[in-house]
């Protein structure tokens, strides 16, 4: 299939969320379809679409490819470098949208060769300006959950990067949340998406994923098409991810919705709540910290809580400065994406 012809027929589509908001689930329930392809994480699309945009020679493609394969998430696609480079020779990419082709054409042949929808795991929602330009028919779905369960799950889960947990201050959490749902606000009239809500996923996981495969494929799915068998895709994690996804091949645990409330501290809550109650009523969550009569809130120990997360934000910050320090190039292309989001 020449570069042309797999533009024309197969769909490019992106998953955009927040990590720990139950995309890992959700990508493992869309792709029990037939029709429906879902990779992995993987951040090579951030790296190729803030990185050189044409190819002048075969050494530039050959070193960009030996780039990719570097990344630790990449190697769990478990793409063979050899395959990779035949399809490359076969099909040579003049600019970086045609090695993402190229990529995913080579992933999903080994893994969904009769999927017609590419789903593409990205997270990363500072990458909507560029992907509208590359990708300008793509379709996008946005997964997003309770942001104070997001923050509890991020106070378990350990990062593979950084061997701590992902996130601790619920400060830092509740602002990155609020972040993202602000991009989608501001990008939802300019681009074909849909949103799902992981607590209606959770509850109702038939309606809400025959909602998504519509909005994928343009028609409901047949009640014989829709399973909750997602052995296939939890295969695919690689062993070194399956600790931060150990329920996604288990049945909807709804008890999971409001956990949160039972597993962080009545600080971390209040705090969270503080920076982003009215994000959170904005999209359908209850408040329950603040303000609330009945809570006796012990002022010299909040005082002393918010000291403690100061502390740890400048390690934090310190730690980042030391990593860009020697990633230079890195930095530069989060602060430029960051930056264009915010000027869109």
């Amino acid at each position: 299939m020449i570069l042309m012809d797999m533009k024309l027929t197969k769909k490019i589509c992106f998953l955009i969320y927040d990590n720990r908001s139950g995309s890992t689930y959700l990508s493992a329930l869309l792709d029990t379809f037939d029709e429906i392809g879902v990779t992995l994480e993987s951040p090579f699309l951030f790296n190729l679409l803030t990185g050189k945009k044409n190819y002048k020679s075969e050494i530039d493609v050959e070193r960009t490819v030996k780039n990719i394969y570097t990344d630790k998430q990449f190697q769990g696609w478990k793409v063979p470098v050899d395959y990779l480079n035949r399809q490359i020779v076969a099909k040579p990419p003049k600019k970086n949208t045609d090695l993402i082709y190229l990529i995913l054409e080579s992933y999903f042949s080994l893994y969904k060769p009769n999927a017609s929808c590419w789903l593409y795991k990205c997270g990363n929602p500072y990458l909507i300006k560029r992907l509208k330009i590359n990708f300008p028919d793509a379709k996008y779905i946005f997964i997003y959950r309770d942001g104070r369960s997001v923050f509890c799950s991020k106070k378990k889960a350990i990062s593979l990067t950084s061997n701590r947990p992902m996130e601790e201050d619920p400060i830092i959490a509740a602002k990155i949340w609020k972040k993202y749902l602000k991009i989608i606000r501001e990008n939802e009239n300019k681009i074909d998406i849909h949103k799902v809500k992981y607590e209606e996923l959770i509850t109702d996981p038939t309606q809400e994923i025959s909602k998504i495969f519509a909005f994928l494929m343009g028609f409901m799915p047949s009640e014989d098409k829709i399973n909750f068998n997602m052995g296939s895709y939890y295969n695919k994690i690689p062993s070194s991810q399956l600790k931060l996804h150990p329920n996604v091949a288990k049945k909807p645990l709804i008890s999971r919705i409001d956990g949160w409330k039972r597993e962080i501290e009545v600080n971390e809550a209040y705090f969270y709540e503080k920076t982003a109650a009215p994000i959170l009523k904005l999209w359908g969550y209850e408040i329950y910290y603040l303000p609330d009569p009945n809570l006796k809130i012990n002022k010299i120990e909040m005082l002393s809580y918010r000291s403690k997360l100061i502390v740890r934000r400048l390690k934090v910050q310190f730690r980042k400065v030391f990593y860009y320090a020697f990633h230079p190039i890195h930095a530069w292309k989060k602060i430029i994406t960051k930056l264009e989001t915010n000027l869109s």
